[in-house]
């Protein structure tokens, strides 16, 4: 289903709690079949824990879900979705392939797939809680509709005396599922979605190279590839990819392919990336999944360290046009950068620090990729103090 036909379906059911005069009490009020018709149908998949420790993943989708039916979403019931899984062998929940997401559609009939991934949970004090959404519709090529990046400790605003720290895990998850849903109803609602922010110098690459590889207001197709892992962190490469898809999702310029997709084509032709990829296995990709670009890269450092984190990443991006590499970057930050006052400023996860740093990699690569001489955004007075719409051209597909 299209972008525009999904936010057409969840418009429709807040339209009728209006007329109704009865907002969120229309849902209990009304619920024939024809409700379940208008809603805009999700599955939402297991949450995957890639946090490194326990963490109470069905109270978390539970959750989730609640969060979602509040805004009007029909979600796909937990029986319906098991048999599902059953049926077709479904254990990789980090993605979805073609073949999946076909099956999606035929069978069970939701309009999108809801994938989310725990990347921080610590019930410590003060607790800490950090994972992504994504919104990824179903059909004949997955492509991210919506996703949002959570990342929160108890001590990050403690306020005047410490009064606004948070010991409780509890509270703390709250406030962070608050933000997602919030995030999902603005996108529902036709807006971005996405609170991407303005940008901030200090997190800008520290060398690029660019090349002139597309148009003023153009419209690609991407695909992120694996980065390649060389930090003392497990699965560091998996979170960094997840923050670039989450700042070309948001960016406006870009259809993102869902990285299962990806996945489902580095099986097939049985690519195993020891050293990156290399320029014949990202043609055969790009012709595969008839993607624009293909951005991969490398994680040096994406440490966790307590007041000061720590990222350190180089990333790629393939064109299929000329078959070379068309952007280079490398950046490197703490979470100290630029902090000389009161902590003002200051960033307390990796996941935070990456998101910002990633933000300006592809803000960077937008304005420099899109001018005639790739010269610093800064030189460009066009692509000064400008934050695209995220759905503005989406929605026009």
């Amino acid at each position: 289903m299209s972008s525009t036909n999904f936010l057409n379906k969840a418009r429709a059911v807040a339209l009728a709690c209006v007329i109704c005069g009865c907002g969120a009490a229309c849902s209990m009020l009304v619920r024939p079949v024809s409700e379940a018709a208008q809603k805009p149908r999700i599955a939402v998949l297991p949450l995957v824990n890639m946090s490194g420790r326990p963490a109470p993943i069905k109270e978390l989708r539970q959750a989730l879900t609640q969060g979602l039916a509040a805004q009007g979403v029909f979600v796909l019931g937990d029986e319906d979705l098991e048999r599902f899984m059953t049926r077709h062998r479904v254990r990789y929940t980090s993605g979805i392939d073609t073949v999946t997401a076909q099956a999606f559609k035929k069978e069970t009939g939701p309009d999108a797939v809801l994938i989310t991934t725990l990347e921080i949970y610590a019930d410590s004090r003060p607790p800490a809680i950090a994972l992504t959404s994504r919104l990824v519709s179903v059909g004949d090529l997955p492509v991210i509709l919506w996703m949002e990046t959570v990342g929160l400790t108890g001590a990050e605003s403690p306020g005047l005396l410490g009064l606004g720290l948070i010991d409780d895990i509890a509270r703390l998850r709250k406030k962070a599922f608050d933000r997602l849903t919030g995030s999902f109803a603005e996108f529902l609602a036709g807006g971005t979605g996405a609170r991407s922010g303005r940008g901030d110098g200090r997190f800008r690459p520290k060398t690029v190279y660019s090349s002139s590889f597309m148009r003023p207001g153009g419209k690609y197709t991407v695909a992120v590839a694996p980065f390649l892992n060389r930090s003392e962190r497990n699965d560091a490469d998996e979170f960094l990819a997840l923050h670039f898809i989450s700042q070309l999702t948001t960016a406006g310029t870009f259809d993102v392919i869902d990285p299962g997709a990806v996945r489902e084509q580095l099986l097939f032709f049985r690519f195993i990336l020891q050293e990156g990829l290399s320029v014949r296995q990202a043609d055969l990709i790009h012709n595969s999944l008839q993607a624009d670009f293909i951005l991969t890269g490398k994680v040096m450092e994406y440490r966790e360290v307590e007041d000061k984190p720590t990222v350190e990443f180089e990333a790629l991006v393939f064109e299929r046009k000329s078959i070379k590499i068309v952007w280079a970057s490398w950046s490197f930050n703490q979470g100290d950068d630029g902090v000389f006052f009161f902590d003002w400023g200051r960033i307390s996860t990796a996941g935070e620090l990456a998101a910002k740093m990633t933000q300006a990699v592809v803000r960077d690569m937008i304005a420099r990729g899109t001018a005639k001489d790739g010269r610093p955004p800064e030189e460009q007075s066009s692509a000064k103090g400008k934050s695209p719409n995220v759905w503005k051209d989406f929605l026009k597909h």
